[in-house]
């Protein structure tokens, strides 16, 4: 396996195989997860897939200290988002709605319920999308996020109140 450098390209440092070994068992045991909150933050299946891969590949020189920390979950995702909100041009992408692309219900499992969500978030900002994500699809409090996304609580509340607004939701519902 190849790790990734922090700039995403390739570098030919050989893995060890027990790190390939304990980060492979812990994406199958977190797959669903994983897909689940990629779904939320990129809307489309395929690029969801991708950004598991591109987030695993990020973690793979940093495992040993992300097996170690008080929660390798909260790394993971904190890598996840920032992996996600790092890319490139994510306003000018023309991405597929849901509707428009192949079923992928089979292959993602749990994710099925999501679709209704997904479809309306496909209208909001990487960050709005990313803070909604993670408050509802993740169940996190705003110090939490604000943490994931390396900013403040309050910036939190703002993105999230005006994205409801964006998506006609009350969030008192």
């Amino acid at each position: 396996m190849e790790a990734s450098d922090t700039k995403g390209g390739a570098v030919t440092t050989e893995v060890p195989a027990q790190v390939e070994d304990d980060l492979g068992a812990f994406a199958e045991r977190h797959r669903a997860k994983l897909l689940r909150l990629a779904l939320g933050l990129c809307r489309d299946p395929d690029a969801a897939e991708d950004l598991v891969q591109d987030t695993l590949l990020r973690l793979v020189t940093r495992w040993p200290m992300v097996r170690s920390a008080r929660s390798p979950w909260a790394y993971v995702r904190q890598t996840m988002v920032r992996v996600f909100l790092s890319r490139p041009n994510p306003h000018h992408r023309s991405l597929p709605l849901i509707d428009d692309v192949v079923d992928h219900r089979d292959a993602f499992g749990e994710v099925d319920e999501l679709d209704a969500a997904v479809r309306r978030l496909h209208q909001l900002a990487p960050r709005a999308r990313a803070v909604l994500t993670l408050r509802y699809i993740e169940c996190l409090d705003d110090a939490a996020i604000a943490d994931a996304l390396g900013t403040s609580r309050v910036a939190v509340r703002v993105t999230a109140h005006r994205a409801l607004r964006v998506l006609k939701i009350d969030e008192g519902t």
